[in-house]
């Protein structure tokens, strides 16, 4: 768990935090399959002051190029077999009340992964709705 995102953020999204940083936050790693392809997906709950603070904060980073809160694997976390950074991967948020819930799923086989790959969008949204029911 972090409680200071801007220094755990790059990008506008850094800038974001900030301006108004989060309360809270949890990021994981996890790995799963789709149409027999090796997926990393990277998962962050992010805990804002208020709704509007959530909404805000929403919006900079749905923006195209605006930076991220930094998944584990760029804060040089990892587990046997990762891959050292990201693939390009499709995209998700989610917020719930005060609660923005951040998900990425890229093919982490060598093969092409992108992030305007509906499938990987369709399994990032998949778990975001998953884990934002859970809290």
């Amino acid at each position: 768990m972090i409680t200071d995102c801007a220094s755990h953020a790059h990008g506008q999204v850094k800038s974001s935090f900030d301006t108004q940083n989060c309360l809270k936050a949890t990021r994981s790693l996890a790995t799963g399959r789709i149409n027999a392809r090796p997926v990393l997906f990277v998962e962050s709950r992010i805990q804002m002051p208020s709704a509007q603070a959530a909404a805000s904060i929403k919006q900079v980073l749905d923006g195209n190029g605006t930076g991220n809160l930094n998944d584990l694997l760029r804060e040089g976390k990892t587990f046997p077999g990762a891959p050292g950074t990201m693939p390009a991967s499709g995209y998700v948020s989610v917020q719930t009340a005060t609660v923005v819930w951040v998900v990425e799923a890229g093919f982490v086989d060598g093969g092409p992964s992108s992030d305007s790959d509906a499938t990987l969008r369709a399994a990032a949204a998949q778990v975001a709705a998953l884990v934002s029911a859970q809290s």
